[in-house]
């Protein structure tokens, strides 16, 4: 009887614990991702200047970091002057001025970068030269290129003595890099660029009709 009792109590258990026991685990529910929106975005460069045939990588820098869409686009103001990819790499084409945009897909937050493309650029700089003739007292001569916005140039020479014609001297450089001074009755010089170097050739005219010829030229001091 006892036996009888013990096998019923056990097929009631089994029932219970059958009727009870899910068919499968319950799945566990994932919260949606959270979207985390661009708030703004800048550039390595805000101003450039290039001369034709030039590269340079533009790089946009996203914020906040955690963002969840980073993707941005890149368009030029003037294609003709410059254009940009899709990687931000901006080509130089010709002479003139343009705007590289980038702008994020995400809230279009923009940002720009002032691109010049101008030919004299590479000649603008600080030259370190030697000088050959002239002034025994002054062996050497900084000159300063700076590039003027009517397509001219300045060559400013430094360390020489004002009474020898040793300013500032106004030049139109062609695209090969040769200049030459308008004629004066004192003094007349001419000169070229060559990858990064300068030479300029003197003739000074004195009051008595003497003359005295001289060049100097040197490299470009690299920027530091």
């Amino acid at each position: 009887m006892k036996t009888q009792h013990f096998f019923c109590y056990l097929a009631v258990l089994t029932i219970c614990f059958t009727a009870c026991k899910p068919d499968k685990e319950d799945p566990k529910i994932e919260e949606p991702e959270k979207n985390i929106p661009v708030t703004d975005i800048t550039l390595n460069y805000e101003k450039l200047t290039l001369i034709p045939g030039d590269t340079i990588t533009l790089i946009a820098t996203v914020q906040p970091d955690s963002a969840t869409n980073k993707t941005v686009t890149w368009e030029s103001s003037n294609p003709a002057v410059a254009i940009v990819n899709n990687d931000g790499l901006v080509t130089a084409i010709a002479d003139g001025e343009a705007i590289i945009t980038a702008t994020t897909q995400d809230g279009s937050k923009k940002a720009t970068c002032s691109v010049a493309v101008d030919y004299r650029a590479k000649w603008v700089g600080s030259y370190d030269c030697k000088v050959d003739g002239g002034y025994p007292d002054r062996p050497r001569v900084m000159v300063d290129v700076i590039a003027r916005e009517d397509s001219l140039l300045y060559i400013m020479e430094r360390d020489l003595p004002q009474h020898y014609f040793g300013a500032r001297h106004t030049v139109k450089v062609d695209r090969n890099g040769s200049f030459s001074s308008d004629y004066k009755a004192e003094a007349f010089f001419l000169g070229n660029f060559i990858q990064d170097s300068i030479y300029i050739n003197y003739l000074i005219v004195s009051p008595g009709g003497a003359y005295m010829d001289f060049y100097y030229k040197g490299k470009k001091n690299k920027s530091k």
